[in-house]
């Protein structure tokens, strides 16, 4: 994960923020560029920091270039199909030049947004734009490691809403900490769990599979969500305003409800580009257009290849699924529906966690007990090393967070106890995580 590199952590990204901090505002957008290259090319080398700005450049020669739907229909279309085909060939280079899915991040953003500008243009909303300007759009520190997915409109929104102040500074770097707190105390160990027992075949049975798979989901959904985190309290203390991504997946009510509070900057994507100008298109259309959307991204973040697209495949089934029933105005009650999103999107990952479609099938096959029900003992011994881990991210997955602000609003006293609590709990859990990846560095 880009944001656990000790030399983007401790070097690149405070000189970055001070930087801006003390540049006029109008200067800001350069330095948080600057930044976001320099953190690529640390983490990502310079294979990774060439298709970055080859995506970008590529996205940006297609938008000086392509034609307005008013202005000429047919080459406007043209331009439209070969600018995204342009970008989604980049997809199986970065699987073959970057090892991990983390080091394709930040290129899978920028792809996204490059497609998303190539929408606009065709329909008009948007116009050609200087090519200083389209970088500092693709490149910005804040965004380019975590996201959220803009589209250049509301990214020059954001910048002329730039407005530094100390309450905003403060929120920012409460939210730094939580989302470093979230990638170095709950994502990486689950991921070392996962890795441990993907290495040593501990997933047997029945219950070590279900374990495998729990420890996989919330691995990666806290990889995301610390991500977002950081990268919303980064651009807080430069004075920018990004919104919230994450919002507990597991409360929600389908499929479609799941992706939204999953990454809802994604989820809008897949709307403006996909499903625009088609409301209420037919399942085939529907299958075909989400099919896109999921291929590409199991191919990016899947662990094997095969795997990867035919996650695309699971998802996009099940999405048309739910658009087919809705139809149908099939309902269920409130409780069942979430259990049944929760078990859909939990199976999904095996797919995105396996290594071959043989491992798919097999993990298939383990979670109904081929093997037996009960934990083996190489699981339990994984689970041991990593049970406080597990446990936070379990617990972390439940709607807390509306509870606690509630019970903040109706008792005032509790309110001013946590007030005076935060300051030396962040710099305590700050100073935790710095001692964790140190003493992670210094073991490797």
């Amino acid at each position: 994960m880009i944001l656990l590199d000790l030399t983007v952590l401790l070097c690149i990204i405070p000189l970055t923020v001070l930087l801006a901090v003390c540049v006029p505002v109008r200067f800001r957008p350069y330095v948080l560029a600057a930044g976001g290259m320099a953190s690529l090319l640390a983490v990502c080398g310079v294979r990774g920091l060439l298709l970055t700005l080859i995506s970008v450049c590529m996205g940006w020669l297609c938008l000086r270039l392509q034609k307005t739907r008013s202005q000429n229909r047919r080459a406007a279309a043209v331009w439209l199909t070969a600018g995204a085909a342009a970008q989604a060939v980049l997809l199986p280079a970065s699987r073959l030049l970057l090892d991990t899915p983390s080091k394709r991040i930040p290129l899978l953003l920028c792809i996204l947004q490059a497609i998303l500008c190539i929408r606009m243009r065709f329909s008009g909303q948007l116009s050609a734009q200087p090519l200083p300007s389209y970088v500092l759009y693709q490149c910005t520190l804040p965004r380019l490691i975590g996201g959220p997915v803009l589209s250049y409109p509301q990214a020059a929104e954001l910048s002329a809403d730039c407005r530094p102040d100390a309450r905003l500074a403060g929120r920012g770097a409460l939210h730094c900490t939580a989302g470093l707190a979230q990638l170095s105390m709950l994502a990486a160990p689950l991921f070392s769990m996962h890795r441990q027992m993907t290495e040593t075949n501990a997933a047997v049975s029945a219950a070590d599979t279900w374990l495998l798979l729990t420890v996989f989901y919330c691995a990666a959904y806290y990889a995301v969500r610390g991500a977002a985190e950081f990268c919303r309290g980064l651009a807080a203390l430069t004075g920018y305003r990004l919104p919230a991504q994450c919002d507990t997946p597991l409360r929600a009510k389908s499929p479609a409800d799941f992706c939204r509070r999953w990454y809802r900057s994604a989820e809008q994507w897949c709307k403006t580009v996909l499903l625009s100008g088609a409301s209420s298109p037919d399942s085939t259309a529907y299958f075909a257009r989400v099919l896109l959307c999921f291929c590409g991204i199991g191919l990016m973040l899947g662990r094997g290849w095969a795997p990867g697209l035919f996650w695309g495949v699971y998802m996009s089934l099940i999405l048309t699924a739910q658009c087919s029933l809705r139809r149908s105005r099939v309902r269920a009650a409130e409780r069942v529906s979430r259990a049944v999103t929760a078990l859909l999107m939990l199976y999904g990952c095996c797919f995105l966690q396996a290594a071959t479609l043989s491992d798919c099938f097999s993990a298939a096959a383990d979670l109904i007990g081929r093997n037996g029900i009960l934990p083996s003992g190489r699981a339990v011994y994984a689970f041991r090393n990593h049970w406080l881990a597990l446990l936070a991210a379990v617990i972390g997955l439940l709607p807390l967070r509306e509870a606690v602000r509630s019970q903040l609003r109706k008792r005032r006293w509790l309110r001013r106890i946590v007030y005076v609590l935060i300051p030396p709990a962040e710099a305590a859990l700050l100073l935790l995580c710095l001692t964790g990846l140190l003493g992670g560095r210094l073991r490797g």
